[in-house]
């Protein structure tokens, strides 16, 4: 059994995703694709990858350091066969700061 196959009932628990009652969600046949929120544990690589820099105390903003781009380059290789200069890619803050800078890059 994959962690991917236990679901987790996350109603009420303070889940963003799960915020509005979930029978009036139903009553209105809404599904909540607002956010980014599962309903499968976190691997446990991940879980373990996270305790161990939490246990390092400081929770500072962090800047890259090249490694996470030749990861993500490499995923993209490993997985899909396709290659790009790690220089291409532009880590920002969030997803609103990405999408800002793609609507200024891409309109007039």
């Amino acid at each position: 059994m994959s962690i991917y196959d236990i679901i987790t009932d996350r109603s009420g628990v303070a889940s963003a995703k799960w915020a509005m009652r979930t029978d009036e969600m139903k009553r209105r046949g809404l599904m909540p694709f607002s956010v980014a929120d599962m309903e499968i544990r976190t691997a446990p690589e991940i879980i373990d990858a996270l305790t161990e820099a939490a246990g390092m105390g400081i929770y500072g903003y962090t800047m890259d350091d090249g490694e996470y781009r030749a990861a993500v380059a490499g995923w993209f290789k490993r997985r899909h066969n396709y290659t790009f200069r790690e220089s291409d890619i532009i880590c920002t803050g969030g997803v609103v700061q990405g999408l800002y800078g793609l609507v200024r890059e891409f309109t007039k």
